[in-house]
């Protein structure tokens, strides 16, 4: 469970982000950055099968996101009985931290809704306590890829407050690649993916 300092450490980085995004689409040189609205999740979903994805879910809960946790890593339930309603209703936002086949099936459903995935990051293990993140999506939301360096174990904390301060409205994408040392292998070496799923602009 995450400490009252670590938590700290969370929610700072995640206000810091839209300011450190207006920098790295800036440039190195900018002085002052305006603000970036996040885009409003209806749900954040997380593998609970595996200590990453707990981890990503607290702290996306802690930040006061409406969070569910996907029971042996299977979207079913959940497009039955909650998605599916809700975006006949609305194209409604929703981010994750799951294995390949549930982004791949909710980015699917999503297209006939008007919905993309605006936002993917791909973790894996390089071994030796390395982890490889690819991301891509708006370039005001990647720069807390730099953060992900030096954040050791603690990266799927970060990254469940990028996910949660997804830049919304942004035109320009990136693409971007970093990687953490000194972090627990990935179970079974298995590839993540922290995602926003959005209607596209």
């Amino acid at each position: 469970m995450t400490n009252r300092r670590e938590f700290l450490q969370i929610g700072l980085a995640a206000t810091a982000l839209p300011v450190a995004g207006g920098l790295f689409a800036s440039g190195a040189n900018a002085a002052v950055a305006s603000p970036v609205r996040s885009i409003p999740l209806y749900k954040v979903l997380f593998d609970d099968r595996f200590a990453e994805g707990k981890a990503f879910g607290e702290v996306a809960s802690n930040l006061g996101m409406a969070c569910h946790a996907m029971q042996g890593g299977d979207v079913t339930d959940f497009w039955y009985h909650d998605l599916d309603l809700a975006w006949r209703a609305e194209p409604k936002p929703i981010a994750g931290f799951t294995r390949h086949g549930p982004l791949f099936v909710l980015e699917h459903l999503g297209w006939d809704r008007g919905l993309r995935v605006v936002f993917r990051a791909e973790h894996r293990s390089l071994g030796d306590g390395v982890i490889e993140h690819r991301l891509s999506g708006p370039a005001e939301s990647l720069s807390a890829a730099a953060a992900l360096a030096p954040a050791g174990s603690d990266w799927v904390r970060l990254m469940a407050a990028s996910v949660t301060q997804c830049a919304a409205g942004c035109s320009q994408p990136a693409e971007r690649t970093v990687v953490t040392r000194g972090a627990e292998r990935l179970p079974d070496d298995e590839t993540f993916y922290s995602w926003v799923i959005a209607p596209k602009a």
